[in-house]
């Protein structure tokens, strides 16, 4: 099954939306971080992405963590050596929006 360009966007959005949700929760725990980077590690390898998502067949899976929250390093522990699609995960913490057009 193919996805639009509308379709990708409403999924990135909604992985937003739920790390923005589980920001608020007072006292996070490693487990919870590690519960987060594995849901959306494995959220993402089920996604069929299609070609035109990626520059070429190079490029890198990127997943963008905002303001370096503390997820950004379970997510990066547990992607170590990982692929998806064939492609390798690179986890980069960016500060803006604007920052996140590559992700």
């Amino acid at each position: 099954m193919a996805y639009g360009p509308h379709s990708r966007k409403c999924v990135l959005m909604t992985v937003v939306a739920l790390l923005s949700l589980a920001q608020v929760a007072p006292a996070q725990t490693a487990s919870d971080d590690a519960v987060k980077a594995a849901y959306v590690y494995n959220f993402a390898k089920f996604i069929e992405w299609p070609s035109a998502t990626f520059a070429d067949v190079t490029t890198s899976m990127r997943f963008c963590i905002l303001n370096d929250h503390p997820f950004g390093n379970e997510l990066s522990r547990i992607v170590a050596g990982k692929l998806i699609a064939g492609r390798p995960i690179e986890v980069v913490h960016v500060h803006d929006g604007e920052q996140c057009r590559n992700c």
